[in-house]
């Protein structure tokens, strides 16, 4: 016996991608387009899971100039110019990668009677990507001094702040939905660096992540997260624009050729390609070789499904 139902997609104005069609029960359909459709084609964009992307920070600004980067792995070690007793015993974080570019941290302590006594780590960095307070409280009346053991700087984090290259996500800090992986936009031909930090169930979870250098430039975390913490940027392009959210879940419907997608004008019924039957999430897109080409006004695309 077939069954069928009828979903309605609806596209919000100024928008490419319509809401969800559950495809789950269903092999096939047709959809009947808006009398007006500003897009040469439709296509599709197919998940496993009914998730949304969530923005975690919608832009982030590179401060590699804010550091001196170490010439060789080595250890660190932080002071104050003058004793500062609020500072006593107050753990700076440092974060970074080693020699393979494996994202690493350490907290070094001030000293617990006189923040002017040099107390050294024992982590060798090769990258400095951020530091920031451990307890999140901003310094007293004195910058920490962040340097090598041979006394050469490496950055400084100023009196009355509390981090250096290493943002507080602004937007959220947990996925919408559970733990996800993470995407980093950044500017045109951009291949520098961005280090995120944050827990899985509890455990602390770091990754440093390589731009492509595209147009734009992307960068997918392989590390899923159920919260992030930290982004940290002092290896990203000093003052480059970009972004972090969660990795979009709906990729396009591709076949052995590419994209797919229907050439449509308003006011028609057309059938849904029959990639979509093992689908079980669909959203339709209106898209032109596989860009979104966004609606100057709501539309409403009726979905009539046959299982």
């Amino acid at each position: 016996m077939t069954t069928s139902v009828t979903q309605v997609a609806e596209i919000a104005a100024n928008a490419a991608v319509s809401g969800t069609v559950d495809m789950r029960p269903y092999t096939s359909g047709v959809v009947r387009m808006p009398a007006v459709w500003t897009a040469a084609s439709l296509g599709f964009r197919v998940s496993e899971e009914n998730a949304e992307q969530t923005v975690m920070q919608t832009a982030i600004a590179g401060e590699a100039t804010a550091f001196t980067q170490p010439g060789a792995a080595t250890a660190l070690e932080i002071l104050q110019a003058a004793d500062v007793a609020g500072d006593r015993g107050r753990g700076i974080v440092i974060e970074g990668s080693d020699a393979n570019g494996v994202a690493i941290s350490e907290t070094i302590t001030l000293d617990a009677t006189n923040t002017t006594t040099v107390v050294a780590g024992t982590t060798e960095f090769t990258k400095i990507s951020g530091v920031y307070t451990a307890d999140g409280a901003v310094l007293g009346a004195q910058d920490v001094t962040i340097r090598e053991t041979d006394n050469t700087g490496v950055c400084t984090l100023v009196k009355a702040t509390s981090e250096l290259g290493a943002d507080v996500p602004a937007q959220a800090t947990r996925p919408t939905g559970g733990p996800a992986e993470m995407l980093v936009t950044g500017p045109n031909a951009d291949a520098t660096f961005v280090t995120l930090v944050g827990t899985r169930d509890g455990v602390a979870v770091r990754e440093r992540l390589t731009l492509d250098g595209q147009s734009p430039s992307v960068a997918y975390s392989n590390a899923i997260f159920d919260a992030l913490t930290r982004i940290c940027l002092g290896e990203f392009t000093n003052a480059g624009a970009g972004s972090v959210k969660t990795r979009d879940p709906w990729a396009p419907l591709e076949d052995s050729t590419g994209t797919v997608a229907v050439t449509v004008a308003g006011g028609e019924t057309v059938a849904l390609p029959s990639g979509l039957a093992g689908a079980r999430y669909v959203r339709l897109w209106s898209e032109t070789a596989g860009a979104d080409v966004t609606q100057d006004a709501a539309r409403r695309l009726i979905v009539s499904l046959k299982a």
